[in-house]
């Protein structure tokens, strides 16, 4: 049985109702009161939807219900209990009066009890199956939610690392897409992790030219031998040989002489002797001129090898990529080392050539070498510079490895939990698929349990079939005309098997209704109900029984018949739940629970304003029943008593007041029904009261202008003007029938 409605949200005028602890839990025989517009049918929509769907209603809706076994069943979970609900809403469903059609009731025959009880244990299969598949189905949805989540997580850190690379933008479907084509874990070490990162992040920079510088080393270093070793033939003036020096300024002397044909020394101006010059002119002779002009000529190529050199253009640190910084920063101090060595080297050679210049008649013989580490030195700073020039024509493609590399590498840490969640989700889908088209199963509920099913496609095919063979809709329709003849006092209204098979036909004397009263809705529809309570898809003993006002537009002889069907069609039902706001049908009611001593326990829907921002909201919730309602014998006695203490009270809150219009409608009607007992509107009746006419004016413009009043557009100023026409219509009342004024008021004392 239910226990309680532990909360509701957004359910028409509930909102945020949560079950207060003073009021009793629900027992087996539960009655509700509430004036019109109070909730009550909203209330009984939860009730509807245990079964059904709450959203069909109202959107956004939410409720919590509690069992006697400690059960919590929120909207849209499988209830287990079948429960039938009269109200405005079985009404529209079933009874279609515009067409005098109804939907078929089929009751159940002795011989087909057997198979009945095979639908049922099939049914309770159905619940259980679909309760196990709606659970498999929010696991599901979770698993496949934290995947979802994991995945975002690990593209948002993705694209964190996205900088500088072709891909800008990398979401969640990506993520799932390079995880897809993973094979297996591709996790790098922290080191790697970072050096990719840099990759990605390096900026481009320009291409740098290789140093160029070429040195023949040991071919220059033999043809310098070979000059070295070369000697000249002439005559040998010591002096000259002996000092290099003087040997220069002589053979500098000999041309200036020649060029001038000068007779005389041209420094000293004396006579030059006989035969000087040809003498010199042999010492420095042709043979001496080209030995000296070779060696000019490899010194000046060795002085340009030696400025060359010493000006190669050596690129800056800062040039090239960070990552080759300490290697070029080595090997460039390698080859400065051997750079100042080669240009030490050039230098020595060129030193041994001037020598040469001036013993060209003897040969010289030196012991030198080349260092030749130069050349590798030059080789291993161009490798760094070719690293540099490879990695600008590669940089972007190798900055879509690194991210490509990075991407794995997160990919990869989340490789575990993906495949596990994916598994758990296999796992379901397949035991969905057994649940759908039958098979064997572990469920992992609140126990593990093995499931042998047919599958509900194949149960939903068993259940037709079988409801088929004891489907009988005459039987129904028989009882549905008994009821109704009863119920009305005649039998022009009648129910037909429509020729379709599909349900009933509503008929006036054996023409299909075209108009029906109020009344007669209501009968047909509430009849309509307790047969509908005896079907074969239903067992009332274990189900529950919701009636709603099923006394609306009946006069007074029709509420005591409704009331004496009612109470016989749902006396034996597990659990019962009945909404009214007529006091008669209420206070029958109430005695019937009383007098039988049941298992029952007595609700009031009620209303209250609160302030939302710049506007009035009304909510409704359930509270016990005021005791004055259950002492009171009629409904005028109560209202009469609200609207006595709202006179002797100092309402300030919106609470206080919002009912009042109604409740004064109420005793203002009620009162000059029995005091002018006419067919006259009530306007034509408050005239013949004798009473102050400006006080009967406000009271009949307050309470028929307002009682229809919802806390829509309430205004401040409505509490003060509630209080001037209530001690209004309680002056009127006193001054016109004071000894019926007295009596109320004396029952109010003894009451008390």
């Amino acid at each position: 049985m239910i226990k309680k409605i532990k909360k509701i949200k957004n359910l028409g005028i509930f909102n945020e109702f949560r079950w207060n602890s003073s009021i009793l839990e629900f027992k087996r025989y539960n009655l509700f009161y509430g004036w019109n517009a109070s909730g009550k049918t909203t209330l009984t929509t939860i009730f509807e939807s245990l079964n059904l769907n709450i959203t069909k209603y109202f959107k956004d809706a939410g409720y919590e219900i509690e069992t006697n076994n400690g059960d919590i069943y929120k909207q849209n979970d499988i209830f287990p209990t079948k429960v039938r609900v009269f109200n405005q809403h079985y009404i529209d469903e079933n009874i279609h009066i515009s067409n005098g059609k109804t939907k078929p009731i089929f009751l159940l025959g002795e011989e087909s009890k057997e198979l009945k009880e095979k639908i049922d244990n099939w049914e309770d299969e159905k619940i259980k199956l679909k309760n196990i598949k709606i659970e498999l189905e929010r696991v599901k949805e979770q698993k496949e939610k934290d995947i979802n989540n994991i995945f975002t997580n690990t593209a948002r850190i993705i694209g964190e690392n996205l900088s500088g690379s072709s891909v800008r933008n990398y979401r969640r479907n990506d993520a799932k897409d390079d995880f897809e084509k993973l094979a297996q874990k591709e996790l790098l070490s922290q080191e790697d992790l970072e050096k990719y990162k840099k990759i990605k992040e390096q900026k481009k920079k320009e291409k740098i030219d290789e140093i160029v510088f070429t040195l023949r080393q040991d071919k220059i270093l033999e043809e310098i031998k070979n000059i070295l070793k070369k000697s000249v033939n002439s005559i040998i003036i010591a002096r000259l040989k002996n000092n290099p020096d003087i040997s220069a300024w002589v053979e500098k002397g000999i041309e200036i002489h020649k060029k001038h044909n000068s007779k005389t020394c041209e420094f000293c101006g004396q006579s030059l002797p006989n035969g000087l010059i040809e003498k010199l002119l042999l010492y420095f002779n042709e043979e001496d001129k080209k030995l000296k002009q070779i060696i000019d000529e490899k010194i000046n190529f060795l002085n340009n090898k030696f400025n060359e050199l010493n000006n190669l253009n050596i690129p800056k640190k800062v040039e090239l990529y960070d990552d080759l910084y300490n290697d070029f920063e080595s090997r460039l101090s390698s080859f400065n080392k051997e750079r100042i060595n080669l240009s030490n080297e050039i230098s020595e050679l060129i030193k041994h050539l001037q020598n040469k210049k001036f013993k060209t008649s003897e040969p010289m013989k030196i012991t030198f070498y080349f260092n030749n580490s130069f050349e590798e030195a030059l080789k291993n700073l161009n490798e760094i510079i070719k690293k540099h020039n490879n990695k600008t024509e590669n940089l972007q493609e190798q900055k879509d490895e690194a991210f490509k590399k990075i991407k794995n590498h997160y990919l990869s840490e989340i490789w575990d939990k993906v495949k596990e969640n994916e598994s758990k989700i296999s796992e379901i889908n397949n035991n969905i698929t057994i649940i759908n088209n039958g098979g064997s199963f572990t469920y992992k509920g609140k126990n593990i349990e093995t499931i042998e099913t047919i599958g509900l496609s194949k149960l939903n095919n068993e259940i037709l079939e079988a409801k088929a063979k004891i489907s009988d809709l005459h039987k129904s329709v028989d009882k549905l005309n008994k009821y109704l003849e009863t119920f009305l006092g005649r039998n022009e209204i009648k129910f037909k098997v429509s020729d379709e098979q599909d349900g009933f036909i509503i008929l006036r004397n054996n023409e299909i209704v075209s108009n029906l009263s109020e009344g007669e809705k209501t009968a047909i529809a509430f009849v309509y109900f307790i047969i509908h309570l005896q079907d074969k898809d239903f067992n009332i003993n274990n189900g529950i029984v919701v009636v709603d006002d099923p006394v609306s537009s009946f006069d007074s002889s029709s509420v005591f018949q409704a009331f004496a069907f009612m109470r016989e069609a749902v006396k034996d039902a597990k659990q019962i739940f009945i909404f009214t706001h007529n006091f008669d049908f209420f206070k029958l009611t109430l005695n019937w629970f009383k007098n039988s001593r049941r298992n029952w326990s007595c609700y009031q829907i009620k209303n209250k304003m609160i302030k939302e921002k710049e506007n009035t909201k009304r909510i409704a919730y359930i509270d016990k029943i005021d005791h004055f309602i259950e002492k009171y014998t009629t409904e005028y006695e109560y209202l009469f008593k609200v609207l006595y203490e709202f006179n002797n009270s100092d309402p300030s809150n919106i609470e206080d007041v919002y009912n009042i219009p109604n409740i004064g409608r109420k005793v203002l009607e009620t009162f000059l029904t029995f005091r002018i007992p006419t067919s006259e509107s009530l306007y034509q009746k408050l005239q013949k009261i004798n009473f102050d006419e400006n006080k009967k004016t406000s009271i009949y413009k307050f309470f028929n202008d307002l009682s229809h009043l919802t806390g829509s557009g309430f205004h401040p100023s409505l509490i003060q003007e509630s209080k001037k026409n209530v001690k209004y219509l309680l002056e009127m009342i006193k001054s016109s029938f004071k000894e019926h004024y007295d009596i109320l008021e004396n029952t109010l004392s003894n009451q008390n």
